[in-house]
This record gives C-alpha cells, structure tokens and sequence, in this order.
C-alpha cells in the first residue's frame, strides 16, 4: 500500500543529511551535473522524512547540495504527510492538481539547455564544425517530427573544460526523438562526450 505523501517548499538550508544509501555516484559526474541544473528551476525534487522534529534527507543528496550551493531558496521535498503536519504548516505545498498540470506541460516543447563535456576538447580542431553538426542534427531531426521553424538558440563552447551548450525547443517525451539524441551524442565528429545532463555517458570501447 502507498502511504500518502505531499510535496512541499522547503529551504535547502533546513533539510539534514543523516545516514543515506547514497545517491549513485556513479551515475553523475558531479560538477556537470551542477553545471546542467544552473540552467533549469525548479530542481529536481527530493525525498525528506521527519527525525526530531526536522527535515532529514532520504534521497537526492547530490541536488540539494546544488541547491545550497547555487544559493537556491527552496528545493521541492516530497514528504509523506503521516506526522508531518507539525513540521511543515509554514512551508508551501504544492497540490496534486499544479504538480499535475506541470508533469503535463512537461511533456510538450519548451527551449532547454543541452549540457555535454568532452573527454578530450584537445581534439575539437574548431568550435564551429561542432557547431554545425549540432545545427544540422536539430534542423534535420525536429523537422523530421513536425518542428519545421527549430533551430538552435543558444551556444557555448569552452576548450578548456570541454563544455559543450546549446539551447533549442525540445520535445520532452518523445521517446523516439530522445533515442535519436543519444545516438547523436555518441557518434560525434570530433571527441567523445563524458557526460550529457550531468549523466555519464556508456563507455563504448570495445
């Protein structure tokens, strides 16, 4: 049986770090991901439960150390509501109906930040080729799902630590769109990418 849960506001600064399972590390290049979740708010939503009358974290240590670390007001905590109603009266919650209604938004278009690093940006021999391919690979594969206006609306690339960020409207859950992505990320012209949104790539030696 599910116990009942809510999903509330809460300041990063307020929630403790007790004894975890841990996030997978392994999963996430830390820094990267950081850098990915500077792009976006709200952040991803932690797992909280109450000890002594506070906040305790149960899951998503590595985003609410972005968050205090980005100086971020609040983190969204899901909690389950069974004693937690003397704890959380002065935070805001968020109904099922707005955490609804932005799951379902979520699934349309909107501009997003593409966040990707390099192994090597030793071997990008110039920025612009890079580019182009990105450019072409938009172009073509959003024209190919009815997004005939799509272009790319933003770019950075930074040699020196490898980043590579650019910006287009993206159509969240299209499975096979987002299949289509990746196949691109691990096939690139030049170099070889160490992580997409914070997430590290597969290694495809062998």
């Amino acid at each position: 049986m599910t116990m009942p849960f809510m999903v509330i506001e809460v300041d990063p600064k307020e929630v403790v770090v007790g004894e975890l399972a841990g996030d997978d590390g392994e999963q996430f290049v830390y820094e990267h991901l950081r850098a990915y979740c500077a792009t976006f708010d709200p952040l991803p939503a932690i797992d909280v439960k109450i000890q002594s009358g506070r906040f305790v974290l149960a899951r998503g240590e590595y985003y609410l150390r972005i968050a205090n670390e980005l100086e971020r007001p609040a983190i969204r905590a899901i909690i389950q509501t069974s004693g937690a109603e003397s704890i959380v009266g002065f935070h805001r919650s968020l109904s099922r109906e707005e955490v609804d209604a932005e799951a379902e938004s979520a699934g349309g278009v909107s501009e997003a930040w593409h966040i990707c690093y390099l192994e090597n940006p030793a071997q990008v021999s110039h920025g612009a080729v890079l580019r182009q391919w990105f450019e072409d690979f938009v172009k073509a594969s959003l024209q190919g799902i009815g997004m005939p206006d799509a272009r790319v609306t933003g770019w950075r690339f930074d040699p020196k630590n490898g980043q590579v960020a650019l910006r287009f409207p993206t159509p969240f859950g299209h499975h096979d769109w987002q299949k289509e992505l990746m196949y691109c990320l691990l096939n690139l012209p030049q170099g070889k990418l160490v992580s997409y949104q914070g997430v590290r790539m597969p290694d495809q030696s062998g």
